[in-house]
């Protein structure tokens, strides 16, 4: 009788290389772990085998590196990239890291047995500029399947802005979240409460100024206000804990330079046209006959940025840069508990509740104005310089960028 032969086992095959294009873009993304919201990360994975390359690239001694390991394992079912990330789990089991929560019990089901899961609603705010706009963003998924995206530009002043709100296929929806990720810039998860109450502001904004609201707006405002409640307080002191922030040290010129050449303040720049009146009279100062000393022409500069301020920050103005504030402290916490970034935000937004006088000026808001002077100031003596047929021009030496 002939032996059978054995049959030989078949080699598992190997995953497909990466192109030079992929490998660039997962090592962009395994950097992004220390500032980026894990979730923003695992929409940017293309395909699994990229998901492969990350897992095997991700460090070790990183705290959000369980996160996005449970992120990646839930967004992607094939066998590689599991085992991949019960191989670093292993690993990080033995440096004594907690991982119970990425596979735990229900991991066991058989598929078929596991309940069906609807994800609760996600959203996620971005940094402000120097007139209240940022980008909002907010995904639903329906028990039909799907992905509900909406998105958009709002103001705490000038409204809402642009927004849209519409129902994709998943597929869609995190192509149109990465594209709209990487032209906002950075965005951070919040709340559901929060998210509502940045929008809601913008609504009545709009409101007040007798502007358009988009009716995407309208509808998802209808979808979540069951589900919303009102803050209590502003969002950052969930963060810091407590309803207030205390630090007797006085805001320094050194904390508020720092701060504004963040940076995601280098956008906080006022408006020229209500600033312009001022800055003509700190020319008309310069080119005064009047014999000054320099001292005495600094003291001028500084009395006409201190009536500046003042003019342009009445009470409600002061609220608006408050509030403004406190939003960008709930960003920079969000994404680093340990910068000084929260605290100096913090300390300048509980100074606008301050009163001025003749010995004490709001130095957040005085530094403000000179930055901003300073921005134009410079614009118009380049634009001087290239165009010397301006110099002839009588119109306000102040120029519009």
């Amino acid at each position: 009788m002939k032996r059978k032969k054995a049959s030989k086992k078949k080699k598992a095959s190997s995953p497909p290389s990466l192109s030079e294009s992929e490998h660039r873009l997962v090592a962009e993304l395994a950097g992004k772990i220390n500032d980026a919201d894990p979730a923003g990360i695992v929409d940017s994975i293309p395909h699994a085998h990229a998901a492969l390359a990350l897992v095997d690239m991700l460090s070790l001694d990183h705290p959000s590196t369980p996160t996005l390991l449970a992120q990646i394992k839930d967004r992607f079912s094939e066998k590689r990239v599991h085992k991949a990330i019960k191989r670093v789990l292993f690993k990080l089991k033995g440096k004594g890291v907690r991982v119970e929560d990425v596979y735990g019990r229900e991991d066991t089901v058989p598929v078929s047995l596991k309940p069906s899961k609807i994800e609760g609603p996600r959203a996620y705010v971005g940094t402000l500029d120097g007139m209240g706009y940022r980008p909002v963003m907010m995904l639903l998924t329906p028990s039909t399947g799907g992905q509900e995206i909406g998105l958009g530009a709002v103001s705490d002043e000038k409204g809402i802005q642009e927004f849209l709100f519409a129902k994709m296929s998943k597929k869609r929806a995190r192509e149109l979240r990465r594209q709209f990720s990487t032209e906002s810039g950075t965005m951070v998860e919040t709340s559901l409460n929060h998210f509502a109450s940045v929008l809601d502001r913008a609504y009545q904004a709009s409101l007040v100024l007798g502007s358009e609201v988009p009716g995407d707006y309208l509808e998802l405002r209808s979808r979540i206000k069951a589900q919303v409640t009102p803050l209590e307080r502003p969002a950052i002191y969930d963060l810091v804990g407590g309803d207030a922030f205390h630090d007797d040290r006085p805001l320094t010129d050194t904390e508020i330079d720092a701060l504004l050449d963040h940076p995601f303040m280098k956008s906080w720049v006022l408006e020229l046209e209500p600033m312009r009146p001022f800055m003509e009279e700190i020319v008309a100062s310069e080119d005064s006959p009047l014999i000054l000393s320099p001292e005495q022409k600094t003291r001028r500069m500084a009395e006409i940025k201190e009536r500046c301020a003042a003019a342009l920050f009445p009470g409600e103005k002061r609220q608006l840069m408050k509030n403004r504030l406190e939003e960008m402290a709930f960003v920079f916490q969000k994404l680093d508990e340990s910068s000084d970034y929260p605290v100096s935000c913090l300390k300048a937004a509980l100074a606008m509740d301050e009163t001025d006088s003749a010995f004490k000026k709001n130095l957040f808001l005085y530094r403000m104005v000179d930055r901003s002077m300073t921005v134009y100031f410079t614009y118009a003596d380049e634009k001087g310089s290239q165009e010397d047929a301006q110099e002839t021009n009588n119109a306000s030496p102040i120029l519009m960028p």
